[in-house]
């Protein structure tokens, strides 16, 4: 799926047939795998009653339609390759709708992201008007609110989640309007450590989604115009990215996004503050004791965050 969202993209910049159809030979081919799955295994599910969905993860799906969406809106596919993949589309909508998520955290995000390109590149599907009530009522319970979770890795895929449906509607310039995401690239700007990343806290293992941050780091400086947001993005490639390893297709398709996202007219510096609160203690409760922002700094954190009021009615 990364392959052929890199191909569609690549394909629309420079009208190269071949991409095309490498990106098109992924959406005809991608729903063949199901057919491994056993008959025995399939009536043990009753979510798969009316089938296997083929796009099942909802942490994915978003790139098969957003290829398909490309692919179709620059006349790409033909009426029965466009009914192939809308199918598929459908039917993997429909499943995720058959289990539910709620509040501003990381897999409601996900969901409204997988329906609001549903939304988009289905326009006259009959099902589509429960998908955007779907879509608005998870995407509203995202779109300007504190994220519910305290955790690295659900904090970095919520928030690029959140870029991602925000780009699905075209309103990724409005997204960073909001106070809540604002704060945030000032946040985790200020929680870099001195490994080159945001650390570990919560439900989270170390270095596990620097690529989340650092697509988000640079759509905040480019719409903030924020140096530090800049500097943090700058940091985290620096440290983790090989540039003459080009085998990793899934960094690929986050390194597409943060060029897509980012832009280069904003020069990178770190943050002024030393030691303090970060940023505040309603929301942020993190303290950050360093004495610079180099590698060899010396840096400790103390997360303090308690149960609080924080998305209580979600939580309860």
């Amino acid at each position: 799926l990364e392959t052929a969202v890199i191909y569609s993209y690549l394909y629309e910049k420079e009208k190269r047939p071949d991409y095309a159809d490498r990106a098109k030979a992924v959406l005809m081919t991608y729903g063949d795998y199901r057919s491994a799955y056993p008959a025995s295994s399939v009536k043990l599910r009753p979510d798969y009653a009316d089938g296997v969905p083929a796009l099942p993860d909802f942490f994915t799906a978003m790139r098969y339609i957003r290829t398909y969406e490309t692919l179709h809106r620059l006349g790409r596919l033909n009426a029965e390759e466009a009914k192939r993949a809308e199918g598929l589309i459908a039917d993997s909508m429909r499943y995720l709708l058959r289990t539910q998520e709620w509040g501003p955290m990381n897999r409601s995000a996900l969901r409204a992201e997988c329906l609001a390109w549903a939304v988009r590149a289905l326009p006259s599907h009959p099902d589509r008007p429960r998908w955007e009530m779907q879509r608005q009522a998870l995407g509203d319970d995202n779109w300007g609110h504190w994220e519910i979770e305290d955790a690295t890795i659900y904090n970095g895929i919520w928030l690029y989640s959140m870029l991602g449906y925000s780009d699905a509607l075209g309103r990724l310039d409005e997204l960073f309007q909001t106070p809540e995401m604002a704060y945030y690239a000032r946040y985790y700007a200020n929680l870099m450590c001195p490994a080159g990343v945001v650390p570990d806290f919560g439900d989270a293992h170390w270095t596990s989604n620097w690529t989340h941050f650092l697509v988000f780091f640079e759509a905040a400086a480019a719409r903030l115009r924020d140096p530090a947001a800049k500097w943090a993005a700058a940091t985290i490639a620096a440290k983790f990215i090989d540039f003459a390893n080009t085998a990793n297709v899934g960094l690929g398709m986050m390194l597409l996004d943060a060029a897509r996202f980012g832009s280069d007219d904003v020069r990178p510096a770190p943050p002024a503050a030393l030691s303090g609160e970060v940023m505040e203690d309603i929301v942020g409760k993190k303290i950050v004791f360093r004495d610079g922002w180099t590698p060899s700094s010396t840096y400790l954190l103390l997360n303090y965050r308690d149960e609080g009021d924080g998305g209580l009615n979600y939580r309860d």
